[in-house]
């Protein structure tokens, strides 16, 4: 509408400078003519004047627009009281895209603001910083912990030589890393990571830092609690009897009754005795072995010698039992790093856990599976036993954690301590009903 009308005003001074143009042509500048044509020629001026006014005004106006939205300007105001009315809508129009403007503005900062309050308030560091080294985000966490005030420059900043910056600065992008500090003679444990992603089309590198120390004293304290737990009760389980056993030889012994039946009791009750300690023994030897786990000296291994003599240690007691056991591996050989004894106890750990599983049940079967992907090579065992009740599932890893009435519960533990030291990682998955899968994932494949 705004636009129709400047055209309109615009078409009718053409047609004005038209007609006086005409006007001069008709009468050719003749004398006669001379009041005429000098009127005509002074109208003429004038409104050539006034269309170059017309123009620039809208030119003017559309300029001082345009300059106030760039600078944030939000005090310019058109009058449109004095603007006449072929301006009067045009500066309406300005004013109101600079009161929309002047309020996104406003929102966008208190948008900023809000995000500036959260990020500080967070219990976790955060820098964000451009490729050029602009730093946008350094909040109080973050300032707290690398000891430094608010930078404008990340540049700058690694220059510092402040440890912690340049062990930033040298992360690798999505890979974490915990990282010892000390803040005020108290000792962290922070847990960095480093991630990059793009906004308006420029790249923006954030780091992460969050003390874990807490977390991990925490997990510590609820492992010793596991441990302990099943300490006390294997022990409190042991000696009950045992007290109990040379309490009642004690009694029989005063008694001064010396019948062989007596003596026999007491012969009983003393043998009874001795095997339960012993077997307390035993538990406090597989103790100190789960404390010994012996170091790892891996070396280049063959995946289908190491399969085929796992293989041949359990072949008879499988055929005895009726138990399938098929086996699938890749179709060539793969050459990769690891501890040929340890990773060996830890697979027959693996199958004897699988042959109890099947025991009593129709159709057994267990299926053992390797794989590799050129970074990692995979174990995958699975029985088609009864699985693992869900309460028992979380426990199995912990240590002298058992239900079996003749296990020591460590068999586990140190197999998962073994894939460790090989750099990998050891887990299970069990559904009732459906039986049971443990996955062994090793990180060093040396070649074909």
């Amino acid at each position: 509408m705004i636009y129709n009308r400047f055209s309109l005003l615009l078409l009718l001074r053409l047609c004005f400078l038209f007609i006086l143009l005409m006007g001069l042509a008709f009468t050719r500048l003749e004398s006669k003519w001379f009041f005429s044509n000098l009127v005509m020629g002074i109208l003429l001026v004038l409104a050539f004047i006034e269309l170059l006014i017309f123009i620039n005004r809208a030119n003017l106006d559309l300029a001082r627009l345009l300059q106030a939205l760039n600078k944030d300007d939000f005090s310019t105001y058109f009058q449109q009281s004095r603007s006449g009315r072929s301006f009067a809508k045009l500066h309406g129009t300005f004013n109101e895209v600079i009161e929309r403007y002047k309020n996104v503005q406003i929102e966008k900062e208190a948008q900023k603001e809000f995000l500036n309050i959260a990020v500080s308030q967070l219990n976790v560091g955060i820098i964000a910083h451009e490729v050029d080294g602009r730093i946008l985000i350094f909040n109080d966490y973050a300032q707290k912990v690398v000891g430094t005030s608010a930078a404008n420059d990340w540049d700058i900043l690694v220059l510092s030589k402040i440890p912690l910056i340049q062990t930033l600065h040298q992360l690798p992008i999505g890979v974490p890393a915990i990282h010892p500090h000390k803040i005020a003679a108290q000792e962290q444990n922070l847990l960095l990571q480093a991630s990059t992603f793009t906004l308006l089309q420029k790249q923006v590198r954030l780091y992460t830092i969050k003390d874990i120390k807490t977390q991990l004293d925490q997990k510590e304290i609820e492992s010793w609690q596991k441990v302990i737990r099943v300490l006390t009760h294997e022990i409190m389980n042991s000696l009950t009897p045992v007290i109990s056993l040379t309490e009642m030889a004690e009694t029989l012994l005063l008694s001064a009754d010396n019948t062989p039946t007596n003596t026999q009791n007491i012969k009983s009750a003393i043998s009874t005795a001795k095997d339960r300690a012993k077997g307390l023994l035993r538990f406090v030897k597989s103790y100190r072995q789960f404390l010994k786990v012996p170091q790892a000296h891996p070396s280049p291994l063959s995946l289908f010698s190491f399969v085929r003599n796992i293989q041949k240690l359990f072949e008879e007691e499988l055929a005895q039992n009726g138990i399938e056991c098929s086996i699938t591996l890749p179709k060539e050989d793969v050459l990769f790093m690891g501890d040929q004894y340890l990773l060996e106890q830890v697979l027959i750990n693996m199958l004897r856990n699988a042959i109890e599983a099947v025991e009593n049940i129709p159709n057994p079967h267990i299926h053992l599976c390797a794989m590799e992907d050129k970074k990692h090579l995979q174990f995958k065992l699975h029985d088609n036993g009864p699985g693992i009740p869900t309460e028992v599932l979380p426990n199995i890893f912990i240590p002298f954690y058992t239900t079996k009435e003749t296990g020591t519960g460590i068999g586990l533990s140190i197999s998962r301590q073994i894939i460790q030291a090989h750099g990998g990682h050891l887990y299970v998955e069990s559904e009732k009903g459906k039986g049971t899968t443990f996955f062994i994932v090793l990180g060093f494949i040396h070649g074909d």
